[in-house]
This record gives structure tokens, sequence and C-alpha cells, in this order.
């Protein structure tokens, strides 16, 4: 048996879900971009009728993590690929390198997430204080967007799970 011959296809086909990987990380991004930059623009989330312009991204970002699936299950292999454990871990803090490559996955998703929501919350909250010459107060002040902060309190408690209070 050629075992070069294994290692060198184990090795592309690391390379080629690490690449794999990082296109959805792009087109993640352009998509929160859009989100962030709709909601500064219009001061509302973003409905389906107003994601038409971007739905080629969702679309690319539906068949890139379908790819990766596949990959991954067909392959057996997971994210520990030397290229791939890297790219999990890019912007996680040190003390998320200790954990496994699957809850550090789940990390990173998780603080971009809270990253885009904090985003959307302050935003709201500046435009809130400049409309209203005062401060968000009152969960009636933060009913438009009350999912938003739902959600933020959700991932912020998710995340503190996984990596304890900092």
């Amino acid at each position: 048996m050629n075992y070069h011959l294994i290692e060198e296809d184990r090795e592309e086909a690391n390379a080629i879900l690490a690449d794999l990987h990082r296109e959805k990380q792009r087109l993640r991004k352009k998509l929160w971009a859009y989100e962030i930059e709709f909601y500064d623009r219009h001061g509302r989330v973003a409905d389906t009728r107003d994601k038409e312009s971007v739905r080629h991204l969702y679309s690319s970002y539906k068949d890139v993590t379908n790819k990766i699936r596949a990959r991954e299950g067909r392959d057996g292999m997971t994210r520990s690929c030397v290229d791939c454990k890297a790219f999990e871990v890019d912007d996680a803090r040190d003390e998320d390198r200790n954990v496994d490559s699957s809850t550090s996955k789940r990390v990173f998703q998780l603080k971009a997430e809270r990253k885009a929501l904090n985003h959307i919350i302050k935003s709201y909250e500046v435009e809130f204080q400049k409309r209203h010459k005062r401060r968000v107060s009152s969960l009636r002040d933060t009913q438009p967007i009350a999912s938003k902060y739902r959600r933020y309190v959700v991932v912020k408690r998710e995340l503190e799970e996984l990596v304890g209070k900092k």
C-alpha cells in the first residue's frame, strides 16, 4: 500500500476543506455587513423582500455549507486538520484554544454573532438617544429590536457556558 499517496490525498482534501471554510466565512461576513448596513441606513432589520438583492450570497453560503458537510461526512474528517483548526480559532482568544474543535467552532460563531448583534443594538441606542434626547431605559424603548436584545442575551449566556466567565 502506498501511504505517500494516501497522505497526499488527505492533505489535498484538508486544503480543499480549509478553502471551503474560508469561503463560508467570507460570505458570512458579507451577509452580516449587509444586515448591519441595512439597519444603519433604514433603522430596521431587513426582511425577505429587502434581502432579494443579496439572495445570491445566501444561495452561495448554503451551497458552501452543504459542500463542507458532504466533504466532512464523506471523508470521515473533522475540522481537526491543521489549516482548518487555525481557521477556526483565528479570532478566538487564547483561553478558547484549549477547547475541542467543535466547541471552538461554536465559540467562533457565537462571538461573531454577538459582535453583529452588539453593533445593531448600539446603533439602535445611538439613534434612539438622538431622536428622544435620552438613553434607552425601559422594555418599551427596546421594543423595535426586542428580538435582537433577546438573542444577544442567549448568545452571551451560551458563550459564558462554553468558555467560562472571563
